[in-house]
């Protein structure tokens, strides 16, 4: 109240009420799926993320699948279905992201653009643009006009005060993107960056810096780990929601692309650590004890112990093992 003036108060909007759908009817006659945009991976109206380490080739990938479905070409092996995609871009400059798209398209072959294949891009490098941005000027399209969305990177549209690593604004980050993937029937790939570490001993779903609620959000988490046999080799794997379980499969990098590579097995890179180290030692020492013990005591390991008790200074097996 000001000056014997009571302010106006806007009443609170009544709340949506739920529709009931019976399960019944679900079961004697369930609804068709979505259709498949990716193979085994996303369906029209869902949601993906592409996680892997800082420069790993994070782009490089997501230039090359938005390549096969503008195309209808298989992605790893993967059907594709081709339809308009879309590239929203606030990590590279302009000129980088035309040299990289040339880079690609030149390494699949395709030296001018094929017949009804519509890929568009915007690049916002500098600019402070915030998810709210992106639903603003992703509405003016209609529902299937647009068959693919990346975003690169997801970090760079937490605007307006949203931190990554808090599980609320995760959350309402994610509302907003299925929001739109929904409205627009399309597939929207979010590309992310993992945490700093090693990620070779993590669950796929553990894999992503920020709120783990980015995991259980979207409908495919896929991430990229070094591969144990060298740099140029990657381990894909994901998690799915409506798909069988996804085989991890070796990627092999030879630039501009990665290619699959099925004649190696996908083994993730372990990194050892100090203690890991320390481990591995005194496991090496109890063994080398335990075979100089039965080398020294042919009748057994009952003699060994019997030695063991008579001599002070002498290890037991059973001592040995622990």
């Amino acid at each position: 109240e000001r000056n014997g003036h009571v302010p106006d108060v806007e009443p609170k909007p009544e709340p949506k009420k739920w529709k009931l759908k019976s399960a019944w009817s679900a079961i004697s006659k369930p609804a068709h799926m979505r259709s498949i945009v990716i193979e085994g991976l996303a369906r029209s109206g869902e949601v993906m993320s592409i996680i892997a380490g800082t420069k790993f080739g994070k782009s490089w990938l997501a230039l090359y699948l938005l390549l096969c479905v503008a195309t209808g070409r298989d992605w790893f092996g993967r059907r594709t279905t081709k339809g308009r995609v879309l590239l929203i871009d606030n990590e590279l400059h302009d000129e980088t992201i035309q040299n990289r798209l040339y880079a690609v398209a030149d390494a699949c072959g395709i030296i001018q653009r094929p017949d009804d294949a519509a890929f568009d891009y915007v690049d916002l490098r500098g600019e402070a643009v915030g998810i709210g941005d992106v639903e603003y000027q992703l509405s003016a399209f209609q529902p299937g006009e647009i068959t693919l969305v990346v975003l690169d990177a997801k970090y760079r549209f937490f605007g307006n005060g949203m931190q990554e690593n808090s599980n609320d604004d995760q959350t309402a980050f994610h509302n907003t993107i299925d929001q739109l993937a929904k409205k627009l029937d399309c597939v929207i790939v979010l590309i992310h960056h993992a945490t700093k570490g090693d990620q070779g001993g993590k669950a796929v779903t553990d894999i992503g810096s920020g709120g783990g609620a980015q995991s259980r959000t979207v409908d495919c988490h896929m991430v990229i780990r070094p591969h144990e046999d060298g740099d140029d080799l990657a381990v894909l794997d994901a998690a799915v929601r409506t798909f069988a379980p996804v085989t991890p499969q070796t990627l092999r990098w030879s630039f501009p692309l990665w290619t699959a590579d099925e004649s190696t097995e996908p083994v993730v890179k372990q990194v050892k650590t100090r203690n890991d180290a320390t481990v591995e030692k005194s496991q090496k020492t109890k063994i080398t004890t335990i075979l100089d013990m039965l080398r020294r005591s042919p009748d057994g390991i009952e003699t060994e112990n019997k030695l063991s008790c008579n001599n002070p200074g002498r290890t037991s097996f059973r001592a040995a093992l622990t």
